[in-house]
């Protein structure tokens, strides 16, 4: 699951875009602004095997992104701190969830940075959270009941 702002639609379209091209499995939800109830996007947090959070200031501004993380925190499901803004970092609520777990940083408007970045994204997903050995990249990934 990805968790982000509306402002960064284009950005979470691509990397949906990318995750299923390396076949791993994702969900691109309704950003948070637009969800209705608390329940479905209760139901999509814990049904995800981790949550990409596309970090920016505005994020960082959200209530909705706060209570949407404390509770991904509170059932056990991974984070994946994706860094957007350049010269920018997490404080507050955001920076205590994130504070120890690696964050992949896409903060340059290089093709060749961004790439490097979602491959970092793609790999740390692979043996992290689905425990893909390196020896089988790149391949498909086992089907799991869930998604990132």
């Amino acid at each position: 699951m990805m968790s982000y702002e509306p402002g960064n639609q284009s950005f979470v379209h691509d990397v949906y875009e990318e995750l299923k091209k390396e076949h791993i499995p994702v969900s691109k939800n309704k950003p948070l602004g637009d969800m209705n109830t608390f329940s479905k996007r209760a139901a999509e947090i814990t049904n995800s095997l981790a949550i990409c959070v596309i970090m920016t200031q505005a994020y960082q501004a959200s209530e909705l992104a706060e209570k949407e993380l404390g509770f991904a925190h509170k059932e056990k499901i991974p984070l994946i701190p994706c860094l957007l803004t350049p010269d920018w970092k997490p404080t507050g609520w955001l920076a205590l969830l994130t504070a120890n777990l690696e964050q992949i940083v896409f903060q340059s408007s290089d093709p060749m940075s961004r790439a490097e970045s979602m491959n970092e994204l793609v790999n740390h997903i692979r043996v992290t959270i689905l425990r893909v050995p390196a020896f089988q990249f790149p391949g498909k990934t086992t089907p799991f009941k869930s998604h990132i």
